[in-house]
């Protein structure tokens, strides 16, 4: 009987414990299976040992006590209040009787975070094939129903008081992580003002953004913007004054030579030199891989986590509500996890960038697959009438099901998941951006706002579209990007039709910032066109290319086969092939105005000349290999022009 007693003690941590596991389950479900792209990359890394030993680590570290603070917290707390109408059960209580009141607490606590995102549902089996407006009243009936019954046989009337107090308790405490979370310390005016911010928003095409709210924003608009190259790290490390010889050919990860610190960010280097501030934040530290070495480089840098741990943050998390909702007060800087406020890391970068010379935020939010919140979901026209399988998007074609191309409900196309999180997203920034204006600390500061890339969404067939996706081809949706800039020098309003090539914003910073030179609308638009070069990842898991024709492209399976997960959030990706080989696969672009010429490769010679005006494809013709080269020779000669540094004297 002593022994009973004791271990009822244990309860508590048991079904924090079995909640866990129950999860875990579900996760190792969810990726056990084939799958494509993003999900193949995570699923492809849980059988990495490094991957492996940090999940491990990760789950000792934090997780499980977590999960089992939590069970002890919500029986100690329900055990209070039950005791205020019967002292004796609060010192006779059993193991059953604290398992069971713990479990109900926690899977009550899920339901509330399920309710914050009911999108995240479809990463759960069974549940993910109800609809809406039947899931949330059958957990409901699951979670009361049965303690409701315990209660009142045991306590009679006094049940009524009783159970809707732990409802009430225990749905206090599933907001006690997102009240933390929104105490970001303020920080005190700077020494000096910031001369230029930079805001990043990864995937964010213009044709969206513009119409669902950027328009309003004050600062010029620039209708004809293109990246350089349509890749996060790329793109960065060309702004930071990277090579881009070197920094328009590869992936999302860092190649060896680059972590063993043999590439240089030249810009980067000469602000250090001549004692400026700088500071970057991302609220998605996988996507630049700068883990381990963002002091090399910066005054001041954060991240949720450091290089591919950050997987846990953006997607793992979905798998563990209880853990994602505490994930941004656990970690150093705001992240995306689908509970994360969207705004959050926005006003932390603001505050933390005060007395820098230049701040910049990169956030990811836009990131596949998007779960939307219930104030999102309210968008969709009837939504509670959906299942949470409904929202699940489809990542590539080889995930195709007859079910999916059978149904062409136009509420579960996951370009309209993408347009209501832009229209959120841009609502929850405006107010800032606008304020800026009026901040001593940041009003006298060029202000950019603009997308590293923009996203595309590939059609399985007419009516199916695929998830979004960006970095593997050239086309006017992933390097068309939006970008405003405000400040002393720059009017409301629309600006000229000529085509912005964003190495004029990493030029004009350099001007600027080591010759004082000032940032005005005429240090835009001044190209004979916008230059691009990227090395293209084949394309075939979204769409076949023509019968007949081979494109000189890096295989996206290799992306696996050839990266290596190092130790602390380190990854990087060992190449086949050198880089004077890899040159000859390049694909460039030119853009002049709206007007977009594509040049790719083809595996036999010569190329396929690609012209788009707008977003609309306007011609397809094959060229020679000569005029291939000739055209390639003129893009490259602009794009690959050198920086001619100021001196740092």
């Amino acid at each position: 009987m002593l022994l009973l007693r004791r271990l009822r003690l244990l309860a508590p941590f048991l079904a924090g414990s079995f909640v866990l596991l129950l999860s875990l389950a579900a996760l190792w479900t969810y990726y056990r299976g084939p799958a494509v792209g993003l999900s193949g990359f995570v699923a492809d890394g849980l059988h990495n040992p490094t991957a492996r030993a940090f999940a491990i680590s990760l789950l000792l570290r934090e997780v499980l006590p977590l999960y089992l603070g939590a069970g002890i917290l919500l029986w100690l707390v329900s055990l209070a209040w039950g005791t205020i109408f019967d002292r004796n059960w609060g010192q006779n209580w059993g193991f059953g009787t604290a398992f069971g009141l713990t479990l109900a607490a926690i899977a009550w606590i899920h339901l509330a975070l399920w309710w914050r995102v009911p999108s995240a549902l479809w990463v759960i089996p069974v549940v993910q094939h109800l609809p809406f407006f039947l899931t949330f009243p059958l957990l409901i009936l699951l979670i009361v129903g049965p303690m409701a019954r315990w209660a009142s046989l045991r306590w009679g009337r006094r049940a009524w008081y009783l159970v809707p107090g732990w409802l009430l308790i225990w749905s206090a405490l599933a907001q006690t992580p997102f009240l933390l979370s929104r105490r970001i310390p303020t920080e005190p005016p700077g020494r000096r003002p910031v001369q230029i911010l930079l805001l990043g928003i990864d995937a964010l095409r213009p044709d969206i953004a513009e119409p669902e709210g950027l328009g309003t924003w004050s600062g010029t608009h620039y209708p004809n913007a293109y990246t350089m190259v349509p890749a996060t790290r790329l793109f960065y490390s060309l702004l930071w004054g990277g090579d881009p010889a070197q920094f328009s050919i590869g992936t999302a990860l860092p190649s060896e030579e680059e972590i063993n610190g043999k590439l240089r960010y030249a810009l980067l280097d000469a602000y250090r030199a001549r004692g400026l501030k700088v500071r970057f934040y991302i609220d998605d530290g996988g996507t630049i891989g700068l883990a381990g070495r963002g002091s090399s480089f910066f005054d001041d840098t954060a991240m949720p986590a450091a290089g591919w741990e950050n997987f846990v943050n953006s997607n793992l998390a979905v798998h563990l509500p209880l853990y994602a909702s505490w994930l941004d007060t656990l970690r150093v800087f705001p992240s995306t996890n689908p509970w994360a406020a969207l705004e959050a890391g926005l006003r932390e970068t603001l505050e933390r960038g005060r007395g820098a010379d230049v701040v910049m935020f990169h956030s990811c939010h836009l990131h596949q697959p998007i779960f939307l919140s219930r104030p999102e979901l309210q968008d969709i026209p009837h939504w509670w009438t959906l299942r949470p399988m409904d929202l699940r998007p489809v990542p590539g074609l080889p995930a195709v099901r007859p079910e999916d191309v059978a149904n062409t409900d136009v509420r579960k196309d996951p370009l309209g998941t993408y347009r209501i999180r832009v229209r959120h997203l841009l609502t929850a920034w405006k107010p800032m951006w606008q304020d800026l204006q009026r901040d001593p600390d940041y009003a006298q500061a060029t202000r950019v706002l603009f997308a590293d890339h923009g996203e595309r969404f590939y059609h399985a067939t007419e009516t199916l579209r695929l998830q979004g996706t960006h970095g593997y081809d050239l086309d006017p949706w992933e390097l068309r990007v939006p970008f405003v800039v405000a400040g002393p020098a720059f009017r409301n309003g629309s600006g000229p039709q000529q085509a912005v090539d964003m190495l004029e914003l990493r030029d004009a910073m350099a001007l600027k910032l080591l010759a004082q030179k000032p940032i005005t609308p005429a240090s835009f638009g001044s190209r004979p066109f916008a230059a691009v070069r990227y090395h293209t990842l084949s394309t075939d898991i979204y769409r076949p290319d023509p019968d007949g024709v081979h494109y000189l492209a890096y295989d996206s399976k290799n992306i696996v086969q050839g990266a290596a997960m190092l130790p602390h959030g380190v990854w990087l990706l060992r190449f086949q092939a050198d880089l004077d080989e890899r040159q000859k696969e390049i694909s460039v672009a030119r853009a002049e105005e709206d007007r977009l010429d594509i040049y790719k490769p083809l595996a036999g010679g010569g190329a396929h000349h690609i012209t788009y005006q707008g977003f609309a494809l306007k011609s397809m013709v094959e060229i020679d290999e000569v005029s291939f080269q000739k055209a390639k020779h003129e893009i490259e000669a602009e794009y690959l022009r050198p920086l001619s540094l100021p001196s740092t004297r």
